[in-house]
């Protein structure tokens, strides 16, 4: 049992920092597109593990609208490394 242990921890920090990456992909870029072409990820994977990071915090983040996305106001003071 304990080899097990440590991949769940492992496995749960690559996700919390995929989504920490994407999010931050997002606002250095203003938007879902740019950073999908900036970084490996698809649109639809960075959207996912954004809202992915939302649904765990409980908080939306990021403030979405047709032509920009930015943070928004719990977003702008969320510490990814503190969750």
């Amino acid at each position: 049992m304990n080899s097990i242990r440590p991949r769940r921890q492992t496995e749960h920090a690559d996700g919390r920092h995929a989504a920490a990456v994407a999010r931050i992909a997002v606002l250095v870029t203003g938007g879902f597109s740019l950073a999908a072409k900036a970084t490996p990820l698809s649109q639809a994977a960075l959207s996912g593990l954004i809202k992915q990071l939302e649904t765990r915090v409980g908080v939306r983040l990021l403030d979405r609208s047709i032509r920009r996305v930015s943070p928004s106001a719990v977003g702008d003071a969320f510490d990814p490394m503190g969750w």
